[in-house]
């Protein structure tokens, strides 16, 4: 290689990346350790990033939260599925229709 990432890298986002879409898109105050162990436990994968912003958002102790599944739970997107399956009201606000190609055009 070249010294450029690779297709699937290029796709997962980079420590600083992540760190501006979870405290500036997601509103998250998220420290330095809490948003690195987010990106490794999801391994920079948006939807990982994002689900986990969602799951997050309304939580009293975002370490705590974070701790309880960065070191233990084998398939993170499962456990943060159930954490924001259990909060529709958060889900609710993420979910928006999208418009029909055709009233774009």
């Amino acid at each position: 290689m070249n010294g450029s990432r690779d297709s699937s890298d290029r796709l997962r986002f980079i420590p600083s990346e992540a760190a501006a879409f979870l405290n500036q898109m997601m509103g998250l105050t998220l420290s330095a350790e809490e948003i690195a162990a987010l990106e490794r436990r999801t391994e920079g994968w948006i939807a990982g990033l994002q689900l986990a912003a969602l799951s997050l958002q309304g939580h009293e102790d975002a370490t705590s939260f974070i701790a309880s599944f960065t070191g233990s739970h084998h398939f993170v997107l499962d456990y943060l599925m159930e954490a924001v399956r259990g909060r529709p009201d958060v889900l609710a606000a993420h979910l928006h229709p999208r418009p029909d190609v055709g009233t774009l055009v």
